[in-house]
């Protein structure tokens, strides 16, 4: 294994199932949350008209979610979607959100970074603290 066209296929193999899941329990937020992550992994691996497909999807399944909506991990996923259509200022309030509630998942807090949002506190990166830079905006939208 370790190719890409190999994680699309375990990728769409993973869908194949969960589909249907989460067709017959939208508001699931274990299934919610499985297949919102595997639609956004194939969506970094598939062509632009796919991938923004994917990842409008994400943001519907997250939306429908009315138990438990202001689950961390959901906004996060939702801040993923934004951030890779491009909706950057969608996605800022979120950041903000998720931010001084104290989320800190390190695999988010790296993407907030290669995203160049502000999201750590100062005194835990050394720079603008977040809260400043996110009400400045970010570059590009």
């Amino acid at each position: 294994m370790g190719s890409a066209q190999e994680a699309r296929k375990l990728l769409e193999s993973a869908l194949a199932w969960l589909g249907p899941a989460l067709e017959s329990r939208p508001d699931d937020r274990d299934t919610v949350l499985a297949t919102v992550n595997a639609r956004l992994l194939l969506a970094t691996a598939g062509d632009d008209t796919r991938a923004q497909q994917l990842r409008e999807s994400c943001l519907q399944s997250v939306n429908v979610v009315k138990s438990g909506a202001d689950d961390p991990r959901l906004l996060a996923l939702k801040v993923n979607a934004f951030l890779g259509l491009g909706r950057t200022n969608d996605a800022l309030p979120v950041i903000e959100r998720l931010r001084t509630s104290g989320y800190r998942d390190p695999a988010f807090v790296e993407a907030m970074r290669r995203s160049n949002i502000a999201f750590l506190p100062a005194e835990q990166r050394g720079t603008v603290a977040p809260s400043e830079a996110t009400k400045k905006g970010v570059s590009g939208n």
